[in-house]
């Protein structure tokens, strides 16, 4: 698909916006009960959303068909995900958050195997491999020496997985429902799950939101605007014009711009086994999601154009 330059500016800032939100994040739920604040974000996000949807006119009711697949993306892609998040990121640092999410296209990969019988062939089970031998890297020597599981590592892994779940239910009902309508439904609907599940866990959570200083209530507003709203929108729109596959590649540029985000903003310490562990996600997502595969179609496709013409 051709498309104009600021496109790929748009879809690399949504990348940058969902980077630097981690270490924003961490901030966050360090500094407020995590799960009441993680699922108060959400909800702003999504009632944002939906603004947009009825300002764009593009809001309407679900037919009875749709509503499944958006509450399974929102309890399992969107609650899930963000319950899982909210605990990982109080117990382990911003950088190996950020290298562990960069696993999303991977887990997503794997997901639609299972669920959807989709094959795998020998390059995508090697990137798979390689994808995770990237994340073990990270997880037991992210800190220079063996450090064995920490409980946040596991707990973000869980939130990648039940991301990568949500994005079956969410190809599912993105047959019929426009992306950023299926988006705003989604976020709601798991935004009043996770409070749901704050109000009985965690009630006197709550009361911390009293506490907050006038920075971490601005790391708040950034984290809920830009990354969960803004981002995830602006990445929905550049899918139609560069195509799914091709967009998904740049989801890449993710844990880097979390490792830099952690570096200059929670003035974490970047290791060189956090670069190894990135490079080998990095490639391990681009071999085992399918992004390689359809990269070799679309050049192998141009270049029969190129002799047609000729």
């Amino acid at each position: 698909m051709k498309a104009s330059w600021h496109v790929y500016i748009i879809v690399l800032a949504a990348t940058l916006f969902w980077g630097f939100n981690v270490p924003v994040l961490k901030i966050v739920v360090s500094s407020f009960a995590p799960l009441p604040i993680n699922a108060l974000r959400i909800f702003v996000a999504g009632l944002m959303l939906l603004a947009l949807c009825f300002f764009s006119g593009q809001l309407r009711r679900l037919k009875k068909s749709e509503v499944l697949s958006i509450v399974g993306a929102g309890v399992v892609g969107i609650m899930g995900h963000h319950f899982f998040l909210a605990l990982g990121l109080a117990s382990t640092t911003g950088m190996n958050s950020g290298l562990i999410l960069g696993l999303v296209p991977l887990a997503t990969a794997l997901s639609a195997a299972l669920l959807l019988r989709q094959t795998f062939n020998f390059i995508r089970i090697f990137g798979v491999l390689l994808g995770f031998f990237g994340v073990t890297a990270v997880i037991l020597f992210g800190n220079g020496h063996f450090t064995g599981l920490v409980q946040g590592d596991i707990y973000i892994l869980f939130a990648v997985f039940a991301q990568a779940v949500g994005f079956i239910f969410v190809f599912k009902a993105s047959k019929t429902v426009a992306p950023l309508l299926l988006t705003a439904y989604s976020i709601l609907i798991g935004s009043l799950a996770l409070l749901l599940i704050a109000f009985v866990t965690e009630p006197s959570g709550f009361a911390t939101m009293t506490t907050g200083t006038p920075v971490e209530w601005a790391c708040f507003f950034l984290s809920s605007i830009f990354a969960t709203a803004l981002g995830q929108y602006m990445y929905n729109q550049a899918i139609p014009k560069l195509g799914a596959a091709e967009t998904a590649i740049f989801t890449n540029f993710t844990p880097f711009f979390a490792l830099i985000g952690s570096w200059l903003i929670l003035d974490e310490a970047v290791s060189w086994r956090h670069w190894i562990g990135f490079v080998a996600i990095v490639i391990g997502v681009f071999l085992g999601s399918g992004a390689y595969e359809q990269w070799r179609k679309t050049k192998r496709s141009k270049g029969m154009d190129k002799r047609v013409a000729s």
